[in-house]
């Protein structure tokens, strides 16, 4: 990241389209593997002017009743009614895949692929700033709207949130942009007024919008029709949403709909979990995991990548005299078999201990 430069990262709530695709094939795949924990599901959903389709890949000895958990979904997304087609299409996964994947002590691989995990100091939730910012706007919009502390709110909206930084650190918000459905009726400066006092402020009280802050609330006018009922919904297109708001890279896979021998969502908790603690404490700036998985393989190529921080926020004094520039961008790249228990936790030949032990930064 530049020294001085302006990061934007955006949400969504659950009632958008493609969010509401994404939260309808995990509910799918949750609904599976309670019933059958060892099921393979790949499971794709497209929401469309009155109809939802839900396909995929399926392998279990009986299938959930699938439409029923689909208008549940939309109901809990906060979409009233049931006045939409639904419809099913799904098979069994390849035999051919099944049995790369299958193993007596690891689990291959579902596909190839790359996945990145992604950490960072700024924030206590350990991602950047414009990321908290956004995701927080949405939540807050949802929640005054589940408890109708602005009524003329509906199920769908966005938020995106700019935040400028000077020497590498967060200094002020740019601009903060957030889009929400509501009824026909609604007194749209008034609805303003309500989000910049029950949305807005609130979510961004860490760093207040000063003067010079752009702030738009419904910059198109009104948004009455919304949901999938005026745009189209996928599944999976809501990647940077889902992970690190465009400011990290992506290796292109989505993490809804996918049972955890598909790389794509557990490589990427994974790569995600290497980055917190315990594995890692706070004594680097920004860690960045990249990890490469062939099909049917265990085992996958690691290369990591961190900021670490200044020698006056280091505590040891063996880092203090083996650091002697503000800040230092080290890698290392190592090959690591991940059993089936690695989900849960990562191998400790990757643990802190290690890793300082390769850097001369503990005794």
């Amino acid at each position: 990241m530049k020294d001085n430069c302006i990061l934007t990262a955006e949400s969504v709530t659950e009632g958008h389209p493609d969010k509401l695709c994404d939260t309808i094939a995990d509910a799918v795949v949750d609904a599976c593997l309670k019933l059958y924990p060892t099921a393979r599901v790949a499971c794709e959903v497209m929401a469309t002017a009155s109809k939802i389709i839900a396909a995929g890949e399926i392998t279990a000895p009986q299938l959930p009743d699938i439409p029923a958990i689909i208008c549940k979904t939309v109901q809990r997304a906060g979409y009233g009614g049931s006045d939409y087609e639904v419809e099913v299409i799904s098979h069994e996964q390849s035999p051919d895949i099944a049995g790369a994947v299958k193993g007596k002590q690891d689990t291959g691989a579902g596909d190839q692929g790359i996945v990145y995990g992604y950490a960072c100091d700024e924030t206590p939730e350990f991602l950047p700033l414009p990321v908290v910012f956004a995701h927080r706007l949405t939540r807050i919009l949802s929640h005054v709207r589940v408890l109708e502390i602005v009524p003329e709110l509906r199920p769908d909206g966005k938020s995106q949130v700019s935040v400028e930084y000077e020497h590498g650190l967060p200094k002020r918000i740019a601009a903060g942009v957030l889009s929400c459905q509501h009824e026909e009726d609604a007194d749209l400066d008034a609805l303003r007024r309500d989000l910049m006092q029950y949305v807005i402020l609130p979510a961004l009280r860490e760093l207040p919008p000063d003067e010079h802050t752009k702030i738009l609330i419904n910059p198109s006018g009104r948004f009455v029709k919304g949901g999938f009922e005026a745009d189209t919904g996928l599944t999976g297109r809501k990647l940077m949403v889902d992970t690190y708001g465009g400011l990290a890279p992506h290796g292109g896979g989505a993490l809804s709909g996918k049972d955890g021998t598909k790389v794509d969502r557990s490589g990427a908790y994974m790569a995600r979990y290497l980055c917190l603690p315990p594995a890692f404490p706070c004594l680097f700036r920004l860690i960045l995991p990249q990890c490469g998985h062939a099909r049917g393989i265990s085992s996958f190529s690691f290369m990591l990548s961190f900021v670490v921080c200044p020698p006056a926020l280091l505590t040891s004094s063996a880092a203090i005299n083996w650091l002697t520039c503000s800040s230092l961008s080290l890698s290392m790249s190592v090959s690591i078999s991940l059993k089936k228990s690695a989900i849960v936790s990562p191998p400790s030949s990757i643990r802190l201990s290690a890793l300082l032990s390769v850097l001369a930064l503990q005794p």
